[in-house]
């Protein structure tokens, strides 16, 4: 069976393999250069294990990447966006077959010259409608409803009116070879080029043969041009999200990486080649869509953080900085360090903190995890901000004066109240409620928390919690005046909490199952407290879990009042 592009007599077609080979050789070059600069550029960062949990990785990359999950919160422009990706991938087929007809005009990929073809082109066309439906869709957001979260950028606007002429130059190459060979296999099958083709009719055939051949390069030469064009903005990720969520972090979103102290001379980051590699692959793959400002607490009560302007920030500054980050990648890569050390130290630049960054945006976040859990790419701004919170925490001894307290407190007494240790089982009260130290096991530890012991409104919580398990005979016990505070507030400031600040007295948990209250422990215990905690190894639950458990096993009767 003939394919469906030219599949008629070539006299007045313009098949040249050698300008194709031309136009392949000169295009791909230039876009192996260039994406060899921007590998060099982020080989710059710090090194970082990303190949662990292969499984879990092709999950993340076909529910998130493939599937598209996190975009279909907001219905609207989360299917735009997927009927532009998947169409994307449909019509790339008919990409490469077109590139292969510039050296043979019946080149047809491996089974489409049959039934698979036939079924291929009543695909292709349906979603070359889609994706100009959803072209036309995203072109109205941005002119008229203009979300509060978009950029209204020249960039992206030249972007849509791209792939729009990509698709339709395509629907029309096709229209007019079906013109040209009426008795061709993809008439009604390619539906909407068979409906185009009436656009030719009573035009004479050396008309409709320029237009193929208009057609047919232009698509060729576009397509090749959009390649090359990607790496310079923010359209980068059409190449890099897929990669960024392979080799997204899998730990809680929550979380932060340990600290390293043993040989280190520097803590956190306080420049761009301080962040690792991946950090480098967020700056390429922000799409600057705005969905990590949508909720974000500070972005919403006017305070200076911006997620996505920390994101676009330190990308804006890498590429201003190019050629001396591409020749510490490539020192770096060879092995050089010394060489890219001394190359780092020497070069000028803006101050990361405080001139790329706004110091005060740095402070205003509160590691809330929104940000990360709706970025669509998978970007990691928590670890990215809390890094340099670090650095300004350990390198330059810089602490907001609101922090001071909290920190001392946690140094003096094990909470940021800095109210005394001793009283840590005043909550308590007259209430009956066990002691790990009295009872020696207890099959949940109930970890109170600073704010549940010292903070009256999560008192009051505390204690009404503690009548229902009591009710329920839940056996259960607290550490009293041997608990101590998480670290948590001390290690999201930026300060590694050391020993002394989370009480020894914890480790006896080891037997038993964690029962508790403050979300961020949930974080602490089952990955970062396992730095100095074997507590971190054993099973962790919120306290309403349990008490839904509670209610689906023994439906304890419920008393007014």
């Amino acid at each position: 069976m003939a394919p469906l592009l030219l599949s008629l007599q070539t006299e007045g077609v313009f098949v040249s393999p050698l300008f194709m080979s031309i136009l392949l050789l000169c295009s791909m070059s230039l876009f192996a250069g260039t994406m060899a600069d921007r590998y060099w550029l982020l080989r710059a960062g710090e090194r970082e294990n990303r190949n662990d949990r292969l499984g879990d990785r092709l999950r993340a990359l076909l529910s998130i990447g493939f599937g598209q999950k996190r975009l279909l919160y907001e219905k609207g422009a989360g299917w735009m966006h997927v009927g532009i990706f998947i169409g994307f991938l449909v019509v790339s087929l008919q990409t490469v077959t077109l590139i292969g007809r510039g050296f043979d005009p019946h080149f047809n990929l491996p089974f489409f010259d049959g039934p698979v073809g036939l079924v291929y082109a009543v695909v292709k066309d349906t979603f070359a409608l889609i994706i100009l439906l959803a072209l036309a869709y995203a072109a109205f957001r941005r002119l008229v409803v203009k979300p509060k979260r978009l950029h209204l950028s020249a960039e992206a606007n030249l972007i849509l009116l791209w792939i729009a002429s990509l698709i339709a130059s395509d629907l029309l190459g096709d229209a007019a070879a079906l013109r040209l060979d009426p008795g061709n296999h993809g008439h009604g099958y390619a539906w909407l080029s068979t409906a185009l083709s009436g656009l030719f009719a009573g035009s004479e055939t050396a008309t409709v043969q320029t237009w193929f051949n208009y057609m047919f390069w232009f698509h060729n030469i576009a397509v090749l041009a959009f390649l090359n064009f990607l790496p310079f903005g923010k359209h980068f990720h059409v190449l890099t999200a897929l990669p960024a969520v392979f080799l997204r972090r899998l730990t809680p979103s929550a979380a932060l990486e340990k600290m390293e102290f043993e040989g280190m001379e520097t803590f956190g980051v306080g420049k761009l080649e301080d962040f690792s590699w991946r950090r480098f692959l967020d700056m390429y793959t922000c799409t600057e869509c705005g969905r990590c400002n949508d909720m974000c607490p500070t972005d919403l009560t006017g305070k200076p953080l911006n997620p996505r302007s920390i994101i676009v920030n330190e990308r804006d500054q890498a590429y201003a900085m190019a050629d001396h980050l591409t020749a510490v990648g490539k020192l770096k890569g060879a092995g050089k360090t010394a060489a890219a050390t001394a190359l780092i130290e020497a070069q000028e630049r803006p101050a990361l903190i405080g001139e790329v960054n706004d110091e005060e945006a740095i402070w205003a976040c509160t590691t809330c995890g929104y940000c990360q859990t709706h970025c669509p790419v998978m970007i990691d701004h928590i670890p990215n901000i809390v890094d340099q919170r670090r650095h300004l925490v350990m390198m330059e001894a810089k602490v907001p004066s609101v922090l001071q307290g909290a920190l001392k407190g946690l140094e003096n007494n094990s909470n940021p109240w800095n109210v005394s240790a001793a009283g840590r089982e005043d909550w308590i009260g007259e209430l009956e409620v066990p002691r790990m130290r009295d009872n020696g096991t207890a099959e949940y530890l109930l970890f109170v928390g600073c704010a549940g012991s010292f903070d009256s409104r999560n008192v009051e919580v505390m204690q009404a919690l503690c009548v229902l398990l009591n009710e329920a005979g839940v056996d259960y016990a607290v550490l009293g005046t041997e608990e101590g505070c998480c670290g948590d507030p001390a290690y999201r400031s930026g300060r590694w909490p050391g020993r002394a600040v989370v009480v020894p007295g914890s480790a006896v948990a080891i037997e038993v199952r964690m029962l508790r209250v403050r979300p961020s422990a949930a974080v602490w215990f089952p990955v970062d407290r396992i730095v100095f905690l074997p507590v971190a190894r054993t099973p962790n639950h919120r306290q309403g879990h349990v008490l839904i458990d509670l209610l689906k096993i023994a439906q304890p009767p419920v008393r007014g009042g």
